[in-house]
């Protein structure tokens, strides 16, 4: 079999879909000693949301010995375009709130919700490397649930709406734009998608139906029970090391040549890591350490030789092209030495010296947060999908919204 650094292998756990809906915060004033902080504020939710994005990335990528720099490249743009996308939806929820009155938002649930996501990844790194995917469908799952319990509409059975989330619990806006908010189907009832369905229901073969227990027919991660993950349309637990596997979707880490679910054992400081199915190798590298890819000899055959555990280098050490420095820090390769990543108004060159969701601004040389909307379309215009519109609310594919954007 062709070998392959596991790199390449865990890039799917290192980023989940991006949600609209995925918003948390962080509270402007720094909390008094001992008094516990237990609501989120709307205006600062994206700011958490990103922080949440970041723990996840550098969790999984120090339970799995990535190189960091590498993985948050790999992320990069995808980051961005979630934090743009959290901050537009932020800003056109604000303004159903605040101008139409039409939406509530309750900053305690959001709290109960995102405080559940971060003791997931608050998880030591044996628990992670033990049950990875289960870990990500749960922080899918939790998010999605952020939306439904930490907004709730106003608007009665037939008055005039925009955006689902302006219709009282039970409701959707059906119909044009505007429509009118509509009761939501029951258990059995006819649908199309789930939105269509009440709590706990999804839309499966045009019938609203209760989430799938082991077994039952799926068409994503989302119509399946708790930590069932959607595989083969069946909703499956995930198979653990020694359980036989037809390929790696069946399994927590992977499916070995033998068609048995493997663990990845850990190596030391200057032992050999990666995957090479050939050779029967499946290591990671332990806690503090990265699997680094030593040069090869101009026409030298790669082999499992070519990847050793490396240590991080720490901010101010001497770094070079491949190296990975510590989280949150960036080799600089015309300067040679490891330096913390650039907030928002520092200086820059390049993307990839600024912070995760921040890019570097072409014209003012500075960090910014990704506010540009210019390229998507106006209310009135036709869509395919949310993100296509400056509102994020594609409905009826036409750009919905009551405001002039």
């Amino acid at each position: 079999m062709t070998n392959r650094k596991y790199g390449a292998f865990l890039k799917h756990f290192l980023y989940f879909p991006l949600l609209l809906s995925f918003i948390a915060c962080k509270d402007k004033n720094k909390p008094k000693e001992n008094e516990v902080r237990n609501e989120i504020k709307l205006e600062d939710f994206c700011n958490q949301a990103l922080d949440i994005h970041k723990t996840r990335i550098n969790k999984f990528s120090l339970c799995f010995g990535e190189n960091i720099e590498k993985v948050y490249n790999s992320e990069r743009d995808k980051i961005a375009e979630f934090y743009q996308n959290c901050l537009t939806y932020v800003y056109e929820i604000t303004r159903y709130i605040t101008e139409r009155k039409t939406i509530e938002y309750d900053g305690k649930k959001a709290y109960e919700v995102i405080e559940s996501i971060k003791d997931i990844l608050n998880q030591d790194c044996k628990e992670i490397r033990k049950k990875p995917k289960s870990i990500l469908i749960l922080i899918q799952k939790n998010l999605m649930e952020l939306q439904k319990t930490s907004f709730y509409g106003k608007l009665k059975e037939g008055e005039t709406c925009y955006h689902d989330l302006e219709c009282s619990p039970g409701l959707i806006c059906d119909g044009e734009c505007p429509g009118t908010c509509k009761r939501t189907k029951q258990k059995e009832e006819s649908c199309q998608e789930d939105r269509e369905c009440s709590p706990n229901l999804v839309c499966l073969n045009g019938i609203c139906t209760e989430l799938g227990d082991e077994g039952k027919f799926c068409n994503n991660d989302f119509q399946c029970k708790e930590d069932l993950a959607c595989i083969r349309y069946k909703c499956t637990r995930l198979k653990q090391e020694g359980e036989s596997c037809v390929d790696s979707s069946d399994c927590e880490i992977l499916c070995s040549a033998d068609k048995l679910c493997t663990i990845l054992a850990t190596s030391e400081e200057g032992e050999i890591c990666g995957i090479f199915a050939g050779n029967r190798i499946y290591k990671i590298c332990n806690v503090g350490l990265y699997c680094k890819e030593m040069k090869e000899k101009e026409g030298e055959k790669q082999t499992a030789q070519n990847f050793i555990c490396s240590p991080r280098k720490k901010e101010g050490e001497n770094c070079k092209e491949g190296d990975s420095c510590d989280i949150g820090s960036y080799c600089s390769t015309d300067e040679g030495i490891c330096k913390k990543l650039k907030k928002e108004g520092e200086k820059c060159g390049t993307d990839y010296v600024c912070d995760l969701g921040l890019i570097c601004d072409k014209e003012e040389k500075i960090c910014k947060k990704p506010l540009n909307t210019k390229n998507r379309k106006p209310k009135g215009e036709s869509c395919t999908k949310d993100e296509e519109c400056q509102s994020l609310n594609c409905k009826s594919q036409i750009c919905c919204s009551p405001f002039n954007i």
